[in-house]
């Protein structure tokens, strides 16, 4: 139930983000990110991250969670199609900033430190406000996301993503909630999982 909750409560935030028609909204990541503190992200308009900084933008590490926080929605978006959307979702290693720039996931990765990644997003935030570029780019979003169907295509996300979420914290498949448990009380796992030891991988005969 606490799952469920919380579940719900992080894409009511995501909702409110992708909600905003009027304002530009930025996500700065200056550390780690993964599953849905990635997709809350996600559901800005820019995201930008620090140089170094590790992300894992897929669920299926923790008990082979399908996702929410509207991901079927913005990861589509940003990759370009939901074939790419699926193989960053099943790619199950951490990505450098880097290479998620590589991938469309960011805007941007710049600043060896905190004080100066801060000071470079600010610089290019007010650049980007003040031309006719950011102009256009909010006067195209107010048009988006004023109105019926860009709700529709919210609501159609959510109830998708998690009507999947629900088997998984409900079901009779125990994986999550094993899964939860040694993340909330840091336990190590017991041996390397088969999706890093590939040589464990079961094969046909």
């Amino acid at each position: 139930d606490e799952s469920w909750r919380n579940i719900n409560a992080i894409d009511d935030a995501c909702e409110e983000l992708l909600l905003t028609a009027d304002k530009l909204t930025v996500a700065a990541l200056t550390a780690a990110a993964g599953a849905g503190g990635f997709y809350l992200a996600l559901a800005c308009d820019l995201v930008y991250a620090r140089k170094g900084v590790v992300l894992n933008p897929h669920y299926k590490n923790v008990g082979n969670l399908y996702g929410s926080e509207f991901w079927t929605l913005t990861l589509p978006m940003r990759t370009g199609s939901w074939e790419k959307a699926l193989s960053v979702i099943n790619y199950r290693l951490p990505l450098l900033a880097e290479q998620a720039l590589e991938l469309n996931l960011v805007d941007g990765v710049f600043g060896s430190s905190y004080a100066s990644f801060l000071e470079e997003l600010h610089g290019r935030l007010t650049a980007f406000l003040d031309s006719k570029e950011g102009r256009l780019f909010l006067e195209q979003k107010r048009k988006e996301r004023s109105g019926g169907a860009w709700r529709e295509k919210l609501k159609r996300a959510r109830e998708h993503e998690l009507e999947r979420m629900r088997v998984s914290f409900y079901g009779f498949d125990t994986s999550y909630h094993v899964a939860r448990y040694y993340f909330v009380h840091r336990v190590p796992p017991y041996r390397t999982p088969p999706y890093l030891a590939k040589h464990r991988r079961l094969r046909p005969p």
